[in-house]
């Protein structure tokens, strides 16, 4: 039985309401009135609508992998494997995490030009991507993000995703997480959304991190193989 995913054009509206910088005024004012009246129908405000709802996509797509692909949260890995052998069995489950946030958030998120998954994307523009975390800069690879594919004044980061095995040291976890936030929080890239996925042989946990009240907060999130 495929998942249920929630109302896909109310999460357009929210979503355009929020963040459409590049829609007219005219077209910008009729979606945040849709937003407002889908809002106050549900008794909340437009944007935390536009969280609650990316949440639920992003969860559908967690629901679908599990679903579709569950098996590959299974497959062997020897304990003293080389880290490619490692990392390709992650890499693996990773496209078709990709696939699934693909299909739950780029309709609704397609605002007035197309948006792309793209996996260990490390550039920006002709540099290799780099945060800084407690002041130091470090080269980063992010395992998915969704994004126009722009840079300057015309990019469009939507979500950063980092992705890990259950059993990884908390300091790994931790590590991640950071680096989410300072995707989110560095002026050359402020992601609307981070995402921490965790794999396990029983389903898949993490954390979606938005921007609410000029500071980043999360949401956990934890999907099992028998919801």
């Amino acid at each position: 039985m495929t998942p249920d995913c929630p109302n896909k054009k109310l999460l357009q509206q929210a979503v355009n309401g929020g963040l459409a910088s590049g829609l007219s005024d005219s077209s910008l004012d009729e979606l945040i009135a849709d937003a407002e009246r889908d809002a106050a129908a549900m008794g909340r405000q437009p944007q935390e609508t536009m969280q609650d709802l990316v949440h639920a996509q992003v969860l559908c797509a967690l629901r679908q992998l599990v679903h579709d692909d569950g098996a590959l949260f299974d497959c062997p890995i020897e304990e003293h494997a080389s880290y490619d052998a490692r990392k390709l069995h992650e890499v693996c489950v990773n496209h078709r995490l990709a696939n699934h946030l693909e299909a739950a958030l780029l309709p609704p998120l397609r605002i007035d030009e197309p948006l792309f998954v793209d996996l260990e994307f490390n550039r920006e523009g002709v540099d290799f991507k780099q945060i800084k975390i407690n002041g130091e800069d470090h080269t980063v690879r992010p395992d998915i993000i969704i994004h126009n594919r722009k840079t300057g004044s015309q990019k469009r980061n939507v979500l950063v995703v980092e992705c890990t095995k259950q059993g990884t040291p908390p300091r790994d976890i931790e590590g991640d997480q950071q680096k989410l936030r300072a995707f989110m929080e560095d002026t050359r890239y402020e992601y609307w959304f981070g995402l921490q996925v965790i794999y396990g042989r029983d389903g898949v946990c993490g954390e979606l991190f938005f921007k609410s009240d000029n500071r980043i907060q999360s949401v956990e999130l934890s999907v099992s193989p028998h919801q």
